[in-house]
Order: structure tokens, then C-alpha cells, then sequence
């Protein structure tokens, strides 16, 4: 297959597509489709503030509760370091090392693997390379982790 550019083929393809489109004729929106908008916009007219997004909520009252969610989060760590604390005093956190040390030194030999990988692909395929490598693989799993949401929605779509 022939990819190269050519713009006199290119400029015929655009005249003999744009003279199909426009040969084309207008279709007719449904009849219904003017009451549904107005019916929709109507009712989103009617809806609270508190239901709206963030960007709706009035200035001042986005002012007003912006310090308690960062003092409510300042407290909910604070707690939690507390509760470490307690825990690291009850001698919890000492049998829950011991317990995992086997997970540890697994997660160790992954890290040493990766990392020997990582050199190896550095020197055999050199680094603009690898560093391309290693997008693909994040994007193609961007692209699962996408294609999943996508299904996922889909099925749970209640229509």
C-alpha cells in the first residue's frame, strides 16, 4: 500500500468529497426533538445548587467550605497518624512486619528483576528506544484500562 503524499490526488479526492456532501440533502430533526431540549433544559433549570457541579456553587459558599474540607482532611490525618503511633507503641506494627517479611523479600526480587531488565533494555536497545517502549506499554494499558470503563458502562446501562 502506497501511503506517500501526492496533492493533486489529495485535491481530487477533497473536490469529489466535497461535491458529494454537498449534493446531500438536509434531513429533518424529529419532530420531538425541540420539546425534549426545551424539557431538559427546563428541568435542569429547577435543579439545586448542591446537586450542581462544584463551578455552580456561589463564590462565597465555595469560600466558606473550602477550609472545612482541607480542616476536615487535616484532621482525618492527623487521626491516622495517631492511630499509628498507637499501633507502633502496641507492638502491632512489629508482628505485622514479621508477618509480611516473606511478601517483602518477594517484592525485593521484583524490584532487583525490574530494575535488571530496565539496564538490559537501556543497553541493547538504547534509551530513546526503551523510553519508547515504555509509553506503548502505558498507553496500550491506558487503552485497556479505558476500553474496560467503556464496556463496563455500557452493560451497566440502564435503558
Amino acid at each position: 500500500m502506497n501511503n506517500s503524499f501526492d496533492p493533486k490526488k489529495d485535491a481530487q479526492l477533497e473536490a469529489l468529497i466535497h461535491k458529494k456532501l454537498s449534493q446531500l440533502k438536509d434531513l429533518p430533526a424529529p419532530s420531538n426533538l425541540m420539546p425534549r431540549v426545551l424539557a431538559a433544559i427546563e428541568a435542569g433549570a429547577h435543579v439545586p445548587w448542591w446537586h450542581r457541579s462544584w463551578s455552580y456553587w456561589p463564590r462565597a459558599i465555595q469560600f466558606a467550605v473550602l477550609p472545612l474540607l482541607l480542616g476536615s482532611a487535616a484532621v482525618v490525618i492527623y487521626a491516622l497518624l495517631l492511630g499509628w503511633q498507637y499501633l507502633a507503641m502496641s507492638g502491632t506494627t512489629q508482628r505485622l512486619t514479621e508477618n509480611l517479611a516473606p511478601i517483602a523479600a518477594a517484592g525485593s526480587v521484583v524490584v532487583a528483576l525490574v530494575n535488571a531488565l530496565s539496564i538490559v533494555g537501556r543497553v541493547v536497545l538504547g534509551q530513546p528506544v526503551f523510553l519508547a517502549g515504555l509509553v506503548i506499554i502505558v498507553m496500550m494499558y491506558l487503552a485497556c484500562l479505558g476500553f474496560g470503563t467503556v464496556c463496563f458502562r455500557v452493560i451497566l446501562n440502564k435503558r
